[in-house]
């Protein structure tokens, strides 16, 4: 916003004295609109008048912070202290301006107990944004969306890094406008040209309003009022996240793009082929900065950053996030090609081989959800056997992959260095970590065990790949 752009590519790369100077003055242009309480809030609905006697209620300020608990029926994932209902927790103003950054972008979805009335006639609840019931929207980097930066040495290199440019947007964004901040053009809440244009253009996404709330000046332990803001579609088509990496599902009827998402137990570098994809323009912008930035800059390697909340129904699993050191050289196609090939050509057949010998290591012991038919189906298939088949093969798949964890650099190492084979540097990385997997998962201490685990041992086969 400072910057106005930057307009281009060559201007993106020459911005970067700029910046300290241009966000100083931005910042006392605009000095109003970051104060906490008054007249003009930050990121707060200042402009709504609640009518007090009607449903309008207040909230803890806990709730902003995703990691503490809110009385009796908040969380306790991440605070081990969780607070009884009734008890007011110190934030200070440092705090609660970073809580309402967080909480704008990342508010996860969920019911409201009541609907809010700002007058006699007009309540605000999910209907404004086409929905017909009073459930919290989610924020436009909810939804375990796996968000990726380029990191430099320090913050501004870092900031600088991770511009995009007006061209940018023309060209990968086309749908998008470059727009302004929110606090620049508060919208009114009916006005719904104005909420259109913020929620498709490119400043106006990066400081959502996703819940419309008012800090109580007279009470700074509380939410003044809590409610639906404004929604923001997480469609790639309609208004594409400069920050995610776009991923092509292909069913028998089309195919779907849609944004990467993080999983559980997955760590990031499985999907690192389709993170740093920049021929069909998949991959987050800033990446495509090292296109033209890398042969001026003469970096041999980059740092990149990736991350995600993972969520589920409304509810915190996990924050995940991976750093990487690559060289420049990952970037080219080729190599991209290479590194696909050691996830699905070398470490996805290992999986699946393991979990095989596993499998056939309990039927020998004849345990019974392990037990098939001559035709190869299991004879047990109710849920609760299919739970338990699942996790005796989780807990194998899980000591394969935190090895593999441990040496992914090895992948890349082997990627990026010319005249490198996968079937000498990765496949024994890979063909040790399912072995090991294996004897931790299938004891062989009696002579029924050894047997079963010789006999079931023979199906870790692996084959290596055409290079």
């Amino acid at each position: 916003a400072a910057l106005d752009g930057p307009k281009d590519e060559e201007n993106w790369f020459h911005c970067s004295d700029r910046i300290p100077d241009a966000a100083t003055a931005y910042l006392h242009k605009w000095r109003d609109a970051f104060n906490l309480y008054g007249d003009k809030p930050f990121l707060q609905a200042f402009w709504i008048k609640p009518n007090l006697t009607k449903d309008c209620y207040s909230t803890p300020l806990d709730k902003l912070d995703i990691t503490l608990a809110v009385g009796s029926t908040g969380h306790t994932l991440f605070d081990r202290e969780a607070v009884s209902l009734g008890i007011k927790r110190a934030h200070s103003a440092r705090q609660i301006a970073l809580e309402l950054v967080q909480f704008q972008s990342f508010a996860l979805g969920g019911g409201q107990s009541k609907k809010a009335s700002w007058d006699a006639t007009t309540a605000i609840d999910g209907m404004a944004n086409g929905r017909k019931n009073n459930n919290y929207t989610a924020a436009p980097c909810a939804g375990s969306k796996l968000f990726t930066f380029v990191r430099r040495e320090t913050l501004l290199q870092t900031i600088h890094f991770n511009l995009i440019s007006k061209e940018q947007i023309s060209q990968c964004m086309p749908n998008v406008q470059f727009g302004r901040p929110i606090w620049e053009c508060p919208p009114k809440y009916y006005d719904r040209a104005t909420v259109s244009l913020m929620n498709v253009s490119y400043l106006g996404r990066l400081a959502p309003l996703s819940r419309f709330l008012l800090l109580d000046k007279d009470d700074c332990s509380y939410i003044h009022f809590l409610t639906n803001g404004f929604e923001y579609s997480d469609d790639p088509l309609l208004a594409r996240d400069p920050f995610l990496s776009i991923e092509k599902k292909c069913s028998k009827e089309d195919e779907e793009l849609s944004y990467l998402s993080a999983t559980s137990g997955r760590h990031p570098w499985r999907d690192l082929q389709a993170l740093l994809n920049l021929a069909d323009r998949f991959s987050a912008i800033p990446l495509q900065h090292l296109e033209t930035a890398a042969p001026k800059m003469g970096d041999e390697t980059i740092e990149i950053w990736v991350g995600a909340l993972l969520s589920n129904q409304a509810k915190p699993i996990e924050g995940v996030e991976w750093n990487i050191v690559l060289p420049i050289s990952m970037l080219k196609s080729g190599n991209l090609t290479k590194y696909r090939l050691g996830i699905e050509g070398i470490a996805l057949p290992a999986e699946m081989k393991l979990s095989e010998a596993v499998s056939a290591y309990h039927e020998n012991l004849a345990v019974p959800q392990f037990k098939r038919k001559p035709n190869g189906l299991y004879a047990m298939n109710t849920p609760r056997s299919r739970d338990f088949r699942t996790l005796v093969l989780s807990g194998a798949k899980a000591d394969f992959w935190t090895q593999l964890d441990q040496n992914c650099d090895i992948l890349v190492k082997a990627v990026g260095t010319p005249n490198s084979f996968l079937n000498t540097t990765w496949y024994p990385v890979v063909r040790k970590a399912m072995e090991d997997a294996y004897f931790q998962s299938c004891p062989h201490t009696t002579p029924r065990q050894i047997q079963a685990f010789a006999h079931a041992r023979r199906k870790l086969t692996l084959a290596g790949i055409k290079e």
